[in-house]
């Protein structure tokens, strides 16, 4: 890992995307139960029990990290969806985050001109705000089944 040069200002930047996610998505630990979250959830009887792990991760699908996370909210907050709702949160924080990175690791890179290495930490930003704000993304943090599109 590369040492900070002591004369590089801090980068804010990463604060000022989970700033951004943290108020846009404030209210969505209070959205119900929606659509396949019924279905997909709150009637598999495999979520309920961790200490079942070959029968959660056999559980017919194709996502087995979406439903031990999935069952991980079951036994914190049972059939109540604040926990799956601040999950869902904190993966699209972590997905913005990411994007901001590789970006502007991207643009920083030794082939790319001089001019967008210069722009890079702000094309990232931009970017990862987009991304993470963007009207589409709110049904992977609102909708909690929808998590499997953020895993």
């Amino acid at each position: 890992m590369r040492e900070p040069d002591a004369r590089e200002p801090l980068d804010l930047r990463p604060a000022l995307i989970a700033l951004a996610v943290l108020l846009a998505y404030s209210s969505s630990h209070s959205v119900p139960w929606l659509f396949d979250d019924v279905q997909f959830i709150l009637t598999r009887p495999e979520l309920r029990d961790l200490g079942d792990p070959v029968a959660l991760l056999s559980a017919r699908t194709t996502r087995p990290a979406v439903f031990l996370t999935l069952a991980l909210n079951w036994a914190i907050s049972d059939s109540e969806p604040y926990s799956y709702h601040a999950l869902n949160l904190l993966l699209h924080l972590v997905g913005a985050l990411a994007l901001y990175g590789v970006v502007r690791r991207t643009l920083r890179l030794p082939g790319v001109t001089t001019s967008l290495r210069r722009t890079a930490e702000s094309a990232a930003l931009v970017a990862a705000l987009l991304w993470a704000l963007h009207p589409v993304s709110t049904q992977a943090v609102a909708y909690v089944w929808q998590r499997c599109e953020s895993q």
